[in-house]
């Protein structure tokens, strides 16, 4: 005798794939992946772009303090007052050699490095742009040779208060007689 399979009108009638609930499922899931990944990636771009704008900052500042110390170190002498200038935390005044002055003033929320090669026509070099905090400079008492020169910079907290940062401070000797 032989065994045979019986198959019914309702085998007859299926065919092997996926329901469309196992479909649904799937779709599903992919949507919950994909979802996890541009959240993933937008991270990274937000974190990249958060490094990158601090790398900038950085470099700027470590460019700043460069030409400020160079500045110092060659100049003979901090004046109190050189022509239409006068020394104080939004200013300084530095006498280089030959007769020469060099300012770094504070102005327009901007720091603007003036170098009086010759007086009628100073060359202006933009140093810190608008935006990038405040500048102040500071000079030791008479005699003392250190001069130094402060970027703040002010945010806003969650609560609305403002909160001031000091980002850099650059100390120069004058004559680069202390290193």
């Amino acid at each position: 005798m032989r065994l045979t399979c019986a198959r019914g009108p309702a085998a007859r009638g299926r065919r092997r794939g996926f329901s469309l609930l196992e479909m649904l499922v799937l779709i599903v899931a992919l949507g919950i992946l994909i979802g996890l990944l541009a959240t993933t990636l937008l991270g990274i771009v937000r974190v990249e772009g958060g490094s990158r704008a601090a790398l900038d900052r950085l470099s700027i500042y470590s460019r700043l303090a460069d030409q400020f110390r160079d500045d110092v170190a060659q100049a003979e002498a901090a004046p109190q007052q050189w022509q239409t200038h006068t020394a104080g935390s939004a200013c300084l005044i530095l006498h280089m050699p030959g007769g020469q002055h060099r300012v770094y003033l504070w102005e327009a929320n901007q720091l603007v490095r003036m170098d009086f090669q010759d007086p009628a026509k100073p060359i202006r070099t933009v140093m810190l742009a608008r935006g990038r905090g405040d500048v102040a400079f500071e000079r030791g008492k008479s005699g003392d040779q250190l001069l130094k020169m402060r970027i703040t910079e002010t945010h806003l907290q969650r609560d609305k208060k403002p909160a001031t940062h000091t980002l850099v401070e650059i100390a120069a000797a004058l004559g680069g007689a202390q290193r």
